[in-house]
């Protein structure tokens, strides 16, 4: 077990420093964090693991509230909605299920193993078969 981070000021300026250009908030915030704790761990010659990052992050700041930010300002609807299909496109889809209703074989013509063979397996033996032709360079 690794010993325990003390954040004394210079620690916790290599954090920042780790920190710059990266977001411990968002889609990517586990694998931002996986790369501050390697940069960090290599600079303080000392593990540090994420979860005492995390820790130490969250005393700084709230995360549920800059992600909620951050989704605020998200050009992309958040909300969770039903879909469903306007109801012009019913007819077509009744029509869609019919046809594919009519093409589909019985389950008891498709089971039996004489069905499953095709027609140029049953007509057409190996000797039948063009072997191909080998270029000479």
């Amino acid at each position: 077990m690794t010993p325990e981070v003390r954040w004394h000021p210079k620690q916790q300026i290599a954090l920042f420093v780790a920190l710059m250009g990266l977001k411990p908030f968002g889609a990517l915030k586990h694998l931002h964090i996986v790369y501050v704790q390697k940069k960090l761990s290599r600079s303080m010659g000392q593990e540090v693991s994420c979860q005492e990052i995390w820790d130490f992050l969250s005393t700084l700041y709230d995360f549920t509230q800059a992600q909620n930010h951050l989704y605020e300002r998200s050009p992309f609807p958040t909300e969770v909605k039903d879909f469903s299909l306007p109801p012009e496109l019913t007819p077509l889809i009744e029509k869609k299920a019919k046809s594919v209703a009519q093409q589909s074989i019985p389950v008891t013509q498709a089971s039996s193993p004489a069905s499953k063979r095709s027609s140029r397996e049953v007509t057409m033996n190996d000797s039948d078969t063009p072997k191909p032709k080998l270029r000479r360079r």
